[in-house]
């Protein structure tokens, strides 16, 4: 998804960057014609930077020996950096890089995106029903099973929010979690489309029973959410990812839904709309805001933030496998 600067950005939801930070290792840094292609695991960044600022950005990002003060960055390249190190590219610059603890918050979230690279491509590997479902190798009936359980997991969204409210956090990191659980508690609305194409409403769908992988999905996220602050905040980094596309067409789920299931785009559109308003809102971000302004994480943390990640991306292989591979 290509990006220009400046970023737009929601109040409050701006990552807090240590003094010095540089690229992590592995970290490709590529000139286009406009811009620059910044990629590591999964993740690509495609920028577009006028010229001559190109070019001072190159030098300084490629020299391993590098770095960039936070501090003295213009607002237009601390919002490039705070987006590079929310997408786990950037490395903490001010300590030497070892295995002490408490690791550096922008540290620990590019940990967590290299667990995330490994975990998911292991979990939605060749032959798991995702792809498939992608290429439309399912019934529209299947689809529609779909459609109704990610009803329920949308609407169940104050049920595995609300834990979080009961571990200390200032009142800043509250009105983070507040807005989020406020725009998160009313999306199941822009279902009705959809269902309605479905033949179904809100009374229908809420009468069918949750599919057991929903369920255990749910679960593991309010799991989280009980178990810590940085467990819940990992566990974001995979469920609010948002998308790699431009287009609702090039998207292999919603694209999906309308080129291979027959669904009408004026009812898929609400759906993508959701998708990429977790990277409008901040959504997709606020795990890594909320990390970074712990500036550090303790061996606990990290543990417990590396094992909800692992989890729920889990938790979801296994809900679209429940789900697309249950009868008819």
């Amino acid at each position: 998804m290509r990006t220009t600067l400046p970023l737009p950005q929601q109040p409050g939801f701006q990552l807090v960057l240590p003094e010095r930070l540089r690229f992590a290792p592995d970290t490709l840094i590529e000139q286009t014609l406009d811009g620059v292609r910044i990629s590591r695991n999964e993740v690509i960044l495609t920028i577009t930077i006028p010229g001559p600022a190109r070019m001072a950005f190159i030098t300084r990002a490629t020299d391993p020996s590098a770095y960039f003060e936070s501090l003295r960055l213009a607002p237009v390249w601390r919002q490039l950096l705070q987006k590079c190190a929310a997408q786990g590219l950037m490395s903490d610059a001010t300590r030497a890089v070892t295995a002490e603890f408490p690791v550096s918050a922008i540290d620990a979230i590019r940990l967590l995106r290299d667990r995330m690279h490994e975990v998911s491509t292991r979990s939605f590997g060749p032959g798991h029903p995702f792809g498939s479902f992608a290429q439309g190798g399912y019934s529209r009936s299947a689809a529609a099973r779909w459609i109704v359980q990610n009803y329920h997991y949308t609407k169940s969204a104050p049920h595995h929010i609300s834990p979080l409210f009961r571990h200390a956090m200032d009142e800043e990191e509250r009105a983070l979690w507040t807005r989020f659980l406020k725009d998160e508690s009313w999306h199941w609305r822009i279902y009705r489309p959809i269902l309605g194409e479905l033949g179904m409403s809100f009374e229908d769908v809420d009468a069918c029973a949750v599919h057991p992988a929903t369920h255990a999905f749910i679960e593991a996220l309010r799991s989280c959410a009980a178990n810590s602050i940085a467990a819940y905040a990992a566990a974001l980094m995979f469920a609010e990812l948002p998308p790699t596309v431009d287009t609702l067409d090039q998207d292999p789920l919603y694209g999906a839904l309308v080129a291979h299931y027959g669904f009408r785009h004026t009812s898929v559109r609400p759906l993508w709309w959701h998708s990429m308003e977790n990277l409008e809102a901040g959504h997709s971000d606020l795990a890594a805001v909320v990390l970074s302004r712990r500036r550090s994480l303790s061996p606990d943390e990290l543990a417990q933030a590396l094992n909800g990640l692992t989890r729920t991306i889990q938790a979801v292989s296994s809900w679209h496998q429940g789900v697309l591979s249950a009868d008819s």
